[in-house]
């Protein structure tokens, strides 16, 4: 594009120079007549163009390789935690400089002192099941990540456990100071609904997620679809998709 624009610019001024060159010379040339319009007066009350109109409803389908395992523990790598985030969310997510920004939580604020971290939630978070996302669940899947996260020895190894002090405050305790934990609780400990594990227990819920995203799990079809319909109680508000059809990105030919 670049080399385009710079060939139709050298040839413009190579036109010029040479209708330059070919004009009259001496006294007989006579200067040529101004043609051309003024410029057009600009209305201070002109809105300017109509902005798009906001639609809603519709279902997007992507092509992506459909996940090996779907629980919420037993999720490695960045891709892998968007993916998951139609359905679960993380207490905290990278910032556009990198830098880590609270996302279900409202704070979360280091004591190297004490060895501890303080998690403050969000008012009014709840899962796609009814059930509140509270201090009670977040300790609970901090520790259930520490015994059983598939990243615990490289982003939980000096984590000890969590204390809900409150209903919407977690201490975490530590052997060790790290100072990277708000890094670490970008890319683990996926927070789901304890509500749904005391009541079927990991097997089922690592079957049938149950999180705090802007969508449910309708359908899961290995090597072919994971189905998502819109949560309608989504703590962000109303989600603008019906759903999301991720269809395995080999069967092509039923990608709209």
């Amino acid at each position: 594009m670049k080399k385009a624009l710079s060939v139709l610019l050298a040839l413009s001024l190579l036109l010029t120079s040479l209708a330059a060159c070919g004009s009259p010379s001496g006294n007989n040339s006579t200067p040529p007549a101004d043609n051309s319009t003024p410029p057009a007066q600009s209305d201070s009350n002109d809105p300017g163009p109509a902005a798009p109109e906001k639609k809603e409803g519709g279902r997007l389908t992507i092509s992506a390789a459909t996940p090996t395992t779907r629980a919420w523990y037993d999720v490695r790598g960045i891709m892998a935690i968007a993916m998951f985030g139609y359905i679960y969310e993380p207490l905290a997510r990278y910032g556009s400089d990198g830098s880590p920004e609270p996302f279900l939580a409202e704070s979360i604020t280091p004591d190297a002192d004490a060895l501890t971290w303080t998690i403050v939630l969000r008012d009014g978070i709840q899962f796609s099941d009814g059930s509140p996302c509270d201090a009670e669940a977040v300790a609970w899947n901090l520790d259930y990540y520490k015994e059983n996260g598939v990243l615990k020895d490289s982003f939980f190894k000096f984590y000890d456990h969590a204390e809900a002090t409150d209903s919407k405050t977690v201490v975490c305790h530590f052997t060790e100071w790290d100072a990277l934990f708000d890094y670490s609780l970008c890319r683990t400990a996926l927070i789901a609904s304890k509500k749904a594990f005391d009541e079927n227990g990991a097997e089922w819920l690592a079957e049938n997620p149950v999180g705090t995203g802007p969508f449910v799990e309708a359908e899961f079809n290995p090597d072919v679809s994971w189905i998502f319909d819109r949560n309608d109680n989504y703590w962000q508000g109303k989600v603008a998709l019906d759903g999301v059809d991720m269809v395995y990105y080999q069967d092509r030919k039923s990608v709209v």
